[in-house]
């Protein structure tokens, strides 16, 4: 490909998709929407220079990426709500209704 050659952009392939699956790991929690993340995806392909894979490719690995963060947030969010309601104070511990 001309493209290629001539502005040194790469080719979409599986160690770049896992990179890109790990920075939008990242990415997914900071997120503000979905349309927001693909955005981001977009620009920092462009930005390490990687041809573009399909619209729904990227829609795929970004939807993916969101509810694997609202998993983790959520997991986070209930471990600390489980140490918050079975605190023991003083010998006594704490119960919320």
């Amino acid at each position: 490909m001309a493209s290629r050659r001539i502005y040194g952009y790469r080719i979409f392939s599986c160690k770049r998709t896992r990179r890109i699956k790990s920075w939008l790991a990242k990415q997914a929690e900071a997120a503000h929407s979905s349309e927001d993340l693909v955005r981001c995806c977009v620009e920092e392909r462009r930005r390490r220079q990687i041809f573009l894979p399909g619209i729904s490719t990227i829609e795929r690995l970004c939807a993916d990426a969101l509810v694997a963060a609202k998993r983790r947030v959520e997991s986070r969010i209930a471990a600390r709500l489980d140490s918050l309601l079975n605190e023991n104070t003083e010998g006594h511990t704490s119960w919320s209704v």
